[in-house]
């Protein structure tokens, strides 16, 4: 790596974080619930087990099935928007409350 790519990796990294820090203006917390995956592609990387996202115990699968079912399901992209937008004003009320708790 040459001092020229060293610098412009910095600079990239730099504005990156910056554009990153911008989205915290006016927002401190950003919560968006986890849609199960529902690509071909990635389900097979998840079935492999040696994703550093999603581990799982094969002995387990039998009994999670219904609940994996009821995920998958609900993580259609329109029924995960309408789940979503039910999250945000709970997790907007978590929010109001943990600033009261650290206030003291």
């Amino acid at each position: 790596m040459t001092l020229a790519d060293s610098a412009w990796a910095q600079a990239e990294q730099t504005r990156i974080f910056k554009r990153f820090q911008s989205a915290f203006v006016e927002y401190d917390v950003i919560v968006y619930p986890y849609a199960f995956p529902r690509a071909l592609s990635a389900l097979l990387k998840y079935s492999r087990n040696t994703a550093l996202d999603v581990r799982y115990h094969p002995n387990a699968m039998l009994k999670l099935a219904p609940f994996l079912w009821r995920y998958w399901r609900n993580s259609h992209p329109s029924r995960h928007a309408v789940i979503a937008r039910w999250y945000a004003t709970l997790i907007e009320h978590c929010v109001t409350e943990h600033r009261l708790l650290a206030a003291g």
